[in-house]
């Protein structure tokens, strides 16, 4: 109990010399964090004069002095135009040095508080993939359930999967034609080069999609979401 109690007394030594930090900051520092408009929250990673990179999560430790650093991915995040300071706080998981010396294991794991930045009406919030991320998780939601077999045998429900079409090589008005015969509803978007998007809502929407004789199809996983996905890239020769 007295190592706890001494560690206590760092960290809330700590926590004061950072809190002199953001009340001397008019602009978003480490660790403050942003209440998105649809529920989500993303903390302030790296921070320049204009803006501030985001992120939702990562290492967030905690130094004698009060400064923050970060360690993990680091979204493009959003210009301070786009975004007010509000009177309320959060909590800013971090961790910092046991008897306030750095060595191998010596990590404590706390929670602080930190500022609270809202979106102002019309904000680019392009920079934050959180926000399209639920969008399309929401959508996702919506569709029908196919059973797949899992790797011992047991079958188990999954949602349709999205589909992306490559715009390589695709002909005009190709893409409005596969929308009125299927139904779905493409939008532009980007992976690793110009695609149209979508989610389909029914398994009959997908079958339609692998009628078209124009592609070639392949199945991937994104690699963040894991959730799987229907690619198709247009043929440059096309026989009937």
């Amino acid at each position: 109990m007295r190592k706890v109690k001494a560690d206590f007394k760092l960290l809330k030594e700590y926590e004061q010399e950072h809190i002199k930090d953001y009340h001397n900051s008019k602009k978003p520092i480490v660790g403050d964090c942003i209440f998105l408009p649809d529920g989500q929250v993303v903390y302030f990673c790296s921070v320049y004069d204009d803006r501030g990179q985001t992120c939702e999560g990562g290492s967030f430790s905690l130094y004698d002095t009060g400064y923050i650093s970060y360690s993990g991915g680091l979204d493009h995040g959003i210009y301070y135009s786009d975004i007010s300071l509000t009177d309320e706080y959060y909590v800013l998981p971090i961790w910092f040095c046991h008897q306030g010396r750095l060595c191998a294991n010596c990590a404590i794991y706390a929670n602080i508080r930190c500022r609270v930045w809202k979106t102002k009406e019309g904000a680019d919030l392009s920079g934050i993939p959180q926000i399209a991320r639920l969008r399309k998780q929401k959508l996702k939601e919506q569709s029908e359930t196919i059973v797949k077999l899992d790797s011992l045998g047991k079958p188990y429900r999954e949602h349709l999967p999205e589909i992306i079409i490559y715009k390589d090589g695709l002909p005009d008005g190709l893409i409005e034609l596969i929308e009125e015969e299927t139904g779905l509803i493409f939008e532009n978007s980007y992976r690793y080069s110009a695609i149209y998007w979508c989610q389909p809502k029914k398994l009959i929407q997908v079958d339609m999609i692998r009628s078209y004789k124009h592609f070639s199809f392949r199945e991937e996983c994104d690699w963040i979401t894991h959730d799987p996905l229907l690619i198709l890239s247009y043929k440059a020769v096309c026989k009937p």
